[in-house]
């Protein structure tokens, strides 16, 4: 008795069809949930993992200028640990939450300094850096 429901459930994931519900018709409310679960899953993944990476980009935008916003501030307020925030990060961009501060950041750097006239301590203050060297070391190690 047991065999035929994980039959028309693993029928229906893996054949993608719903032939057994006329096999097996006493539970077609609850194989049609698990079939348009399944079926739907890949279709919304996209804009989950789309509006997540605008909001993880976000967050880190509106704290350029914060020296001490790091993986940790920016996992607490999308609600996760730092671990399941680089895990989901690595896994939907393939870089850490740390990588991806210091990139934007450093992107961010790039474009103050080919579109105003600022000086390299100003600049190093907006996205972050209290320290105008360490801010040299930085963009230096990212782009030579």
């Amino acid at each position: 008795m047991l065999a035929a429901p994980i039959f028309v459930v693993y029928s229906i994931i893996i054949h993608n069809t719903t032939k057994p519900y006329i096999m097996f018709s006493e539970q077609p409310i609850a194989l049609n949930y698990q079939h348009q679960r399944f079926q739907t899953s890949k279709k919304s993944l996209l804009p989950e993992r789309d509006a997540f990476i605008k909001k993880v980009r976000h967050l880190i935008q509106i704290n350029f200028d914060n020296e001490l916003f790091d993986a940790a501030c920016l996992a607490s307020k999308v609600h996760l640990s730092v671990s399941q925030l680089n895990r989901k990060l690595n896994t939907l961009i393939q870089q850490p939450a740390g990588q991806l501060i210091w990139e934007m950041k450093m992107a961010y750097a790039a474009e103050l300094l080919t579109k105003y006239d600022a000086t390299i301590g100003e600049i190093a203050f907006q996205v972050g850096y209290k320290n105008q060297a360490h801010f040299c070391r930085s963009f230096k190690r990212r782009y030579g």
